[in-house]
């Protein structure tokens, strides 16, 4: 089975075994951690992936999203017609008996 041992390992006598000792699990000191992008650059990819998410979201189900929206639009002209209109010349009428 240890023959069978795959990625990075080097032979010692007749055994294999890993290239990092065991245990060690954080790099050398003498190895460089790599940048780390910065706050500026953390907070625009952060929004980016909010975005894609809420659009993402906003869509799971639909089929075809340009016509909800153009309902929503409609829907949208429908109310601020009716509000700058007031209310309809008939109306209703209450009778009480």
């Amino acid at each position: 089975m240890l023959d069978r041992m795959k990625g990075d390992c080097r032979r010692v006598g007749q055994s294999r075994v890993p290239a990092s000792p065991m245990g060690l699990c954080f790099p050398c000191p003498a190895e460089s951690a790599p940048p780390s992008p910065s706050p500026e650059e953390k907070r625009a990819k952060l929004a980016e992936a909010a975005e894609r998410r809420q659009k993402e979201a906003a869509s799971r189900g639909i089929l075809d999203i340009q016509s909800v929206e153009a309902k929503k639009k409609k829907k949208e002209q429908l109310e601020k017609q009716m509000e700058t209109s007031g209310p309809p010349a008939g109306g209703l009428r209450w009778t009480v008996s």
